[in-house]
């Protein structure tokens, strides 16, 4: 896969090279091998060594595009997940479609609750659904202030991650 770190203005290619167990991979990012082992993730941050190394990365904002993530102890950076294709602009029924209004899932598991509806007014943060991943259970919520228009999931449902969760214009 190839990203571009906007901040920096550079692609960076980064492939899973081999599967090592359930939380621990070797990468290649670059031209050069990694062994990268999650330690924890909990939707909001994530726990991890890369060669021996501890990071924590913290989720500013995640889209269907692009993320920003922030590595503990340094400035945030924006990472496009698909910079080859920003020329391109996706239509549906003649207008153009805002990813910024869908909020996504940034993990699988099971609805154990939703707490917005549609028409409700939300705030940067504010909780829109419960879900239980792993015995653990993890709030979804809003990354942006706005209105609810709809809500894409069910209560008992599965989801996986990035699906769409909510639509908040």
């Amino acid at each position: 896969m190839e990203f571009k770190i906007e901040e920096l203005g550079e692609i960076i290619k980064a492939d899973i090279v081999k599967k090592v167990s359930s939380n621990e991979a070797i990468v290649k990012i670059g031209d050069k091998e990694y062994r990268l082992k999650v330690i924890a993730y909990d939707g909001e941050r994530t726990e991890f060594m890369l060669d021996n190394r501890y990071y924590t990365i913290k989720y500013v904002e995640n889209t269907a595009t692009s993320m920003k993530v922030q590595v503990i102890g340094s400035n945030p950076v924006t990472i496009n997940k698909f910079p080859h294709l920003q020329h391109v602009v996706r239509k549906v029924g003649g207008a153009s479609v805002d990813t910024q209004k869908i909020l996504q899932s940034p993990i699988p598991g099971r609805v154990v609750s939703i707490d917005a509806k549609p028409d409700m007014q939300v705030k940067k943060g504010d909780v829109i659904a419960v879900l239980e991943s792993m015995k653990m259970q993890v709030a979804i919520k809003a990354h942006k202030d706005g209105i609810v228009k709809e809500i894409r999931i069910k209560e008992g449902s599965n989801v996986a991650r990035n699906d769409p969760v909510a639509v908040i214009e």
